[in-house]
């Protein structure tokens, strides 16, 4: 769908505005589907048992058109090139106007979020940073869980929440993704306790972690608010609304961000500690 995208671009009318948008959001899309699809069937890009440059990939298919032949697989190399090739395109043509029309598409913030990403798995830390800051200077925008309502043990809150992956959530930058029968949501739109968190998860967080009852109450009726002995019901993260139940987020880029400064810490930089600790 990317490539017919921009195989018509050239016959098809508008501006070079919005023709450029609508290459910038296709390359940007590929390399996500390019880079989902290498790390499902093949092995990581540093993988010390497996050269980058003989390991396989995947095919790469860069045209819509239709072919009768067996596709060869690229290899591992050869994907991350078209990929960071296909994510640095994009982002130049996206931040040239940057134009945000609504959070369901792809836009400069979540292309420059993707560069970051792909270039997190690359090990190639200074790019990481510098798109990382570039969208935090950009957009320095994190959730307040103090803003939202916690449930207590003995109580419920009446004014309920938003799912926390919800366009209301200032910090998420790109929504997408159907919701399908996996997804936690999805699975409770009964109002059943058909899916509860493990007490592995459950325990992992600290006592005072607002994520904690942010993310995994269901605070819609009292006797639904399940005790941490008993487990929780997992309800308000994810968006239900049936459009997209995923999503782009600026807290993946000041992660992101930390885990290249500590890298470029360990490599010898004393002086990326203090900003890794600060993101």
């Amino acid at each position: 769908g990317c490539n017919v995208v921009m195989d018509m671009l050239d016959g098809v009318t508008g501006t070079a505005e919005e023709k450029q948008q609508l290459k910038g959001e296709a390359l940007a899309l590929r390399s996500y589907y390019y880079l989902q699809l290498v790390n499902l069937f093949g092995w990581p890009y540093n993988d010390a048992a497996h050269d980058k440059n003989t390991s396989p990939g995947v095919p790469l298919l860069l045209s819509g058109a239709l072919r009768d032949k067996p596709l060869a697989r690229n290899t591992v190399a050869e994907v991350y090139n078209q990929i960071s090739g296909d994510i640095e395109t994009a982002s130049a043509l996206l931040e040239q106007k940057k134009t945000i029309t609504t959070q369901y598409r792809i836009n400069y913030r979540s292309a420059w979020l993707l560069a970051s990403r792909i270039f997190l798995y690359m090990e190639k830390w200074d790019k990481v940073a510098t798109y990382t800051t570039k969208l935090i200077n950009d957009y320095p925008i994190v959730s307040d869980l103090n803003t939202m309502k916690v449930p207590t043990a003995g109580g419920i809150v009446l004014t309920l929440n938003p799912n926390f992956i919800d366009p209301s959530n200032p910090e998420v930058l790109f929504l997408f993704s159907g919701v399908r029968g996996g997804d936690w949501n999805f699975l409770n739109l009964s109002l059943t306790t058909l899916l509860l968190a493990s007490n592995e998860l459950t325990n992992m967080y600290d006592v005072n972690d607002m994520r904690f009852a942010v993310y995994n109450t269901a605070n819609l009726q009292p006797n639904f608010f399940l005790t941490r002995l008993n487990g929780y019901y997992m309800h308000s993260k994810f968006y239900g609304n049936g459009y997209a139940s995923r999503s782009f987020r600026m807290s993946e880029a000041y992660m992101n961000r930390a885990e290249a400064y500590l890298r470029m810490a360990v490599a010898g930089d004393n002086s990326k500690i203090q900003p890794a600790l600060d993101d």
